[in-house]
Order: C-alpha cells, then structure tokens, then sequence
C-alpha cells in the first residue's frame, strides 16, 4: 500500500500481529499516516513530515544556528562574525606607521602627482609615485594587502574616484586583499578631505565587484556618480566637497561598504551615510 493510494475494506489482521505493516488499520486509515510505519514508506526520507526541522539557512536538518551575528554555522560558510568596522578603523589609526603615511600623503597633495602606500598590519610597506600631472599612480602589487591608502592633488576630485573602485576591484579579483574584514582603502585630497573606504558586508561587496565585471554595469555607475556630484553643484548649490562626498555615499548604498571620513579636531575617522539626501552618522 503506498501513501495516497485508496483503501479498500479486506480482512484486517487481529490486534497483536507481527505483521509491521498491514495492509489496512481499522476504518481504513493508512498506515503511512501512522509515524510509528512512516519509514515503511518512505525508506529514503524516513522522518515524519512534523518531525522535519530546518535550520536558519534552510537546511533539512541543517546545523546552522543564530549567533550574535546572525545565522552562522552549516553550510553558511560564517563560522565567526566578521570584525567590527568601526573597530578596525580605531585599530589602524592606533599604529605609528598608518599615520606616518598619512601625514605624508596629505603633505604631498600640494604636490603636481599622486603618491601612494600598499601596506600590512605589520608596518611593511611598498611606496609609489606617478608621473607630474598624472592623477593616477601605478603600484604592482605581488602579494596579498591590508590597505591602500593615495592622495588627490589639485585638480583631483575630493573623494573616492570612479578610478580607485576599479582599483579596489582588481585588487579583490586577484586575489590581493589579505583579509576582507581588515583591509582599508584610504585617499586625502587637496581639497582638504580624508576618506576610509571598508567592507561592511561581503556577500553584498562580492556581488558588487562582480557586477562592475561588466563594462556597461561599469560605466553607468561611474557617470551617475559623477553627474549626480555635478547636478549637486549647479542644481543644488551644495560645494563641492558635500556634492561628491553624498554622491559618493549614495553609489555605495546596498554594496557592502562603509565610508570613513576624517575629523580633524581629534583626528579620528567617523563612520557616515547620505539618508533622504543628508549626510548623517553611519555607527558601526
């Protein structure tokens, strides 16, 4: 007898047989119905449809679990919570050498090329220059970074280029980024600004670089945000700085990143978002 199959009314073996499936339970119930001969039915998939349980990534009989982060464990491919944002940006500009760099990129925007440092946790460095009059900078870079921090000399735009992202893409299609949750990409600029650029969310960034892959994908994000920074200006009067900056916060929304901009009055980074057009703090 198979589940669903109609019953029809036959001698029932007596209570207390040894048969374990007979054929027909009294009143024509079917035994499959009975967890007790499911298994009998179902000898791939012997659990009873109420005892099925899945976890929190939708595994049957998964191992997943919700942790302090979400669900993690399984098969999510999360077996720790990623590090805080916020704190790896303290942790960074606690080191000596970070900041070193940092003084002499910002020095060097007076300057007519962009500088640029590669850099480990460690303190190891390679640095580079560009050509005078050239806004880019070329650095090889061999082996997995913790960070990439340049400069913008006048001329430049006060915050990220279209031209660091396809940057922070090569480096992240091959491979070169030592750990997600740590890496920093970082630009100060002639117009007096300071920028951290980190990965909030992975799953969101990864789909991100995959995206820029294509090279109409590509160009649309690159002019919208420029042409939204220039209809800031012209249109909304807002200066330059405060049009790129929330031009720049609306073309990240959603791609698993979180901008840092520099205080200078006790030379800490504040996380920040454009919210219904305004910039607000973005806490960690």
């Amino acid at each position: 007898m198979e589940i669903g199959e109609e019953c029809f009314p036959v001698d029932c073996p007596p209570d207390g047989t040894d048969d374990p499936y007979p054929p027909c339970y009294p009143d024509c119930e079917d035994p499959c119905d009975d967890p007790d001969q499911f298994y009998l039915c179902n000898p791939e998939n012997p659990y009873p449809p109420e005892d099925e349980v899945y976890d929190c990534n939708g595994d049957l009989f998964g191992t997943a679990y919700y942790g302090p982060c979400g669900c993690m464990g399984g098969n999510t491919g999360i077996y720790e919570c990623p590090e805080d944002p916020c704190d790896e940006v303290r942790a960074l500009n606690s080191k000596a050498f970070f900041n070193t760099f940092m003084t002499n990129l910002r020095t060097n925007t007076s300057a007519n090329f962009e500088a640029a440092y590669s850099f480990k946790m460690d303190g190891s460095f390679n640095y580079a220059q560009g050509a005078n009059g050239q806004h880019f900078v070329s650095m090889g870079v061999t082996n997995p970074i913790d960070g990439y921090i340049h400069n913008h000399f006048s001329g430049g735009i006060p915050n990220f280029s279209d031209g660091d992202i396809e940057l922070l893409k090569v480096l992240y299609d091959n491979n070169k980024i030592n750990n997600a949750d740590v890496f920093t990409l970082g630009v100060t600029t002639n117009q007096g600004t300071e920028y951290l650029l980190k990965i909030s969310n992975q799953s969101q960034f990864s789909s991100f670089m995959s995206n820029l892959n294509d090279a109409t994908y590509f160009n649309n994000w690159s002019n919208s945000y420029f042409n939204n920074a220039q209809n800031y200006q012209t249109i909304n009067g807002m200066s330059e700085v405060n049009a790129y900056e929330r031009s720049f916060l609306e073309s990240i929304q959603g791609n698993g990143m979180q901008l840092f901009k520099k205080d200078f009055s006790d030379g800490n980074y504040e996380p920040i978002k454009v919210s219904n057009g305004v910039i607000i703090p973005d806490p960690c």
